[in-house]
């Protein structure tokens, strides 16, 4: 089966069968009463080439802003269960702007901006983290810190909004702004 889909913010999402010709009417990315949608925004999607589908948004919850990923595949046409991303989710105010990508070995990387200083070791400023799922979103890897100088940088050096690739031969590419 062909489909293009396409989330916005909300954690909606339309599909296409046509190749962007036509479009599905807006529906809900997740009906989890446990993860309230009217705070889900920063929606990013990515998809392998064996039909399966990964997206990871942002939302807020009483630990603050969190991120969170459903997956999908050609052969289940609904939505899997709602998990966690960021296990770095205890009083950190902010984890903003996820991108995601499956690199050529089925990983799932997501990447996304945080305020965390993990427990003091880098500073409170904005940096870039990740983390990585090896079956297709049920569980995530621990949180780690993408660029080496964040220990280092002054508190006015905010890296943010950052957006990830992978290529066919393993390369995986995070650009971000700092």
């Amino acid at each position: 089966m062909r489909r293009v889909l396409f989330a916005a913010v909300a954690a909606c999402l339309v599909t296409s069968a046509a190749m962007a010709q036509e479009w599905s009417a807006p529906a809900p990315l997740h009906s989890d009463p446990a993860f309230p949608r009217a705070n889900d925004t920063d929606a990013s999607i990515a998809a392998d080439d064996q039909g399966r589908w990964m997206t990871v948004w942002q939302g807020v919850d009483t630990a603050g802003r969190d991120l969170y990923s459903t997956a999908l595949s050609d052969a289940d046409p609904e939505w899997g269960p709602v998990r966690r991303v960021n296990s770095n989710f205890t009083n950190i105010p902010a984890n903003d702007t996820p991108a995601v990508a499956v690199g050529a070995d089925g990983r799932w990387i997501a990447v996304w901006t945080s305020h965390d200083d993990v427990n003091g070791t880098i500073g409170a400023d904005n940096d870039i983290f990740w983390a990585v799922s090896d079956d297709n979103g049920a569980t995530w890897s621990a949180v780690r810190v993408l660029n080496h100088y964040a220990a280092t940088d002054a508190a006015t050096d905010h890296d943010i909004s950052p957006a990830i690739a992978a290529g066919p031969d393993g390369t995986v590419v995070v650009v971000w702004e700092s």
